[in-house]
Parts: structure tokens; sequence; C-alpha cells
């Protein structure tokens, strides 16, 4: 998520091509930002899992026993891009949060996945070759787990998005069908990984960083059954990839390596599901909401003169009457369209949170703490 201090900037990525021109709430089935559990406050990795934002109550579980492999702390920045408080991983250390069941309808219909990741070199297992770590997971079945995080045997719990061969993959529209972007992960950066999945065209796209790196499109004749998702998703822990790799010492032996070896070394952020298939340019809206590019508060004025700041939880509007004003929540919702009738406008918010405030053609992003 982003800072959790006042910041306002003038912002051209939200301009009518981006934020405006897309509602990124549409289809929403679930949204954690990471900055606020349950119970309130900042999540952690007992019973303050985090919240679901996208207003359908599908809030996070925190599952596996003490102690745990994943947490909650504060990101600095990275790119112009600012996160907040994130999900941690821990290399080889069971535990992740899942999401409540039947949430993603891969096996159902259409569905789009978006989030922030950053891979470590851990060098777990020692093992030349081994670059496979998993990311996202799914239950088939609503019962696949118990309370404990267990999987119960005979139920399957596929790879949903990860690192094959050290970069980043997806799995099409058949079962267990991985395919891989051009480019090797650079190990200790954040990446914006979104894919977008077509059932009814059997075709699903990658995209890293807003942009599409690869798509698999099954051909008619070779679609498969494909079992509906079921149960919930799992973030963060592992189990998938190549399980055996070859072992130069004796050839009809492969290596085998314990399914928890494939825990990554890193975090995640900003974790959304969807009911359809977004477009590219929701894609890179999606990924700009964690965009920084601020400036100075004090000297935030634009070219119109129109002056923006905050106090406690108010938005303040100067130099602007008579201009409409338009505030969108973070998730581009609209949440406010007004007229100013006052050089001195003062607009009251209950919640703490991000907000987008359009005036006169000009973008404002403003957090309120």
């Amino acid at each position: 998520m982003k800072k959790r201090f006042l910041l306002l900037s003038t912002v051209a990525l939200f301009s009518s091509a981006t934020l405006f021109a897309q509602d990124i709430k549409n289809g929403l089935v679930v949204y954690y930002n990471m900055e606020e559990g349950v119970n309130g406050d900042a999540p952690d990795n007992m019973a303050n899992a985090p919240i679901d934002l996208s207003g359908n109550n599908n809030n996070s579980v925190n599952r596996g026993q003490a102690p745990k492999g994943h947490n909650f702390k504060t990101e600095p920045d990275f790119n112009s891009f600012s996160f907040g408080t994130v999900l941690t991983s821990e290399p080889d250390v069971p535990g992740h949060i899942s999401t409540p069941a039947g949430v993603l309808n891969r096996g159902k219909g259409d569905y789009s996945i978006a989030f922030w990741v950053r891979v470590e070199d851990s060098n777990l297992p020692v093992l030349q070759g081994h670059k496979d770590y998993q990311f996202l997971a799914y239950n088939q079945k609503v019962n696949a787990q118990n309370m404990q995080g267990t999987n119960i045997a005979g139920l399957a719990t596929p790879t949903l998005a990860c690192m094959k061969d050290g970069k980043f993959a997806a799995v099409s529209t058949n079962e267990a069908d991985y395919f891989t972007a051009e480019d090797m992960v650079e190990y200790g950066r954040w990446y914006h990984y979104a894919v977008t999945s077509s059932l009814d065209f059997a075709t699903t796209i990658l995209y890293i960083d807003g942009k599409e790196v690869a798509r698999k499109e099954i051909p008619l004749e070779e679609q498969g059954d494909l079992i509906p998702s079921d149960g919930g998703v799992i973030l963060r822990r592992g189990g998938g990839g190549n399980l055996e790799y070859e072992n130069p010492d004796d050839p009809a032996t492969p290596i085998r390596i314990p399914t928890q070896r494939f825990i990554f070394e890193g975090a995640m952020d900003e974790f959304r599901i969807y009911d359809r298939v977004l477009t590219p340019e929701e894609v890179v809206a999606i990924m700009n909401v964690n965009k920084n590019g601020s400036v100075d508060i004090e000297n935030n004025i634009d070219n119109s003169g129109i002056s923006v700041y905050v106090s406690e939880k108010n938005i303040i509007v100067e130099n602007s009457e008579g201009y409409n004003m338009a505030i969108y929540n973070c998730t581009g919702s609209l949440i406010s369209n007004q007229k100013i009738d006052s050089n001195h406008q003062v607009v009251s918010m209950n919640q703490s949170g991000i907000y987008l405030v359009r005036i006169n053609n000009e973008t404002f992003r403003i957090i309120l703490k």
C-alpha cells in the first residue's frame, strides 16, 4: 500500500486514459492492501489478518502454527512506488493467509488477479537450477484445509501464480499448464504481477509492471476439463513448480524437493481478485494506485492557482470557486461529486485512506492518516 503519512501530489498518470476511464472497483471480489487488519490497526500473523476492502466482506484468515513464516512490516519506497505495510515471507517456513472459499472464478468463468511481489535470493534449497517459488495457490474444494492450515489428503491445492526456472509464470485455462515470461526475475526488486483469464476464449495473459509479457491460448481440440476452484486462495504458501530436478550423479533417480522449499523469501502487497477480465488499461491503473510522484505539500499549486491540502480528516481546496470537484477512493470508485461554492472549501472525510481529488482537469492524490 502507500505511505502512512500526509502526501499530496498532482498525478498525470491518473488521467482520463487510466484510472478515470476505468472503474477498477467493477468486478472486484477481494482486495487486501495489507494496511489494516480485521480488528483494526496494522495486521499481524495471529488474529488480526488483513481486512477486505472490496466491500464484499471477504476478509483473510491467518493459517499455520507458530512460528509462522509470514508477517507484516513497513516497506520503503521503490522506483517512485510506495508500499507502506506489506505481507512478508520467510523462506522454508510454513504459514500463510487465505481468502474465504468461492472467491476465485477459475473453472467457472473469467477472473483476474493482481498483486505486488518482491523475491529475494534466499539460496534455499542449495541446489543448482532450483528457481521455482510459489506466490498463490488455491483449494479446489471448500474443505481442502483444516483450521490449522494442514492439507487434507486427496484434495488438490494447485499453484495459481509462481516463478518457474527463474521467470514469472501463470497457469492457463488447462489444469497444471504453466507458461512463463521471457525475462529472468531480478531478485530484490518489486514487480507488479497481474493475470487475466477468459474461460470462454481459453486465453490467459500475464502482465508484469503493466506490460503484457506472455499469453497462452488453448486451441479447441486441446482444451481440457478444469476443476472449479470452490475453495479459497492461499497467499505466499509453497507447493508447486518443478518438484523433481535432474540428479547429475544418478539420472535415473531425480532429486525431489520438499514442498515447503518452494516458499519464497520476500514480500507481497496490494492483492486483488476480480470476477472478470481486466483490460490492459485497468491493469496499469491498478499498478499506479501505488504510484508516488509526490511534491512538497507547501508547493502544491497547479497552473490554475488551485491549492489542495489536508488538515486532520479534512480535504481543503482553495482558489477553485465555481469548479466541479470529484473525489474517488483508492479503488477508483466515485464517492463525491460537487460544485465548489467557496474559495476555501472544506470537505470532511469520515475515514483515513487514499483519495483522488479531480478539479479543473487536474488530479491530486491525498493520504489521510
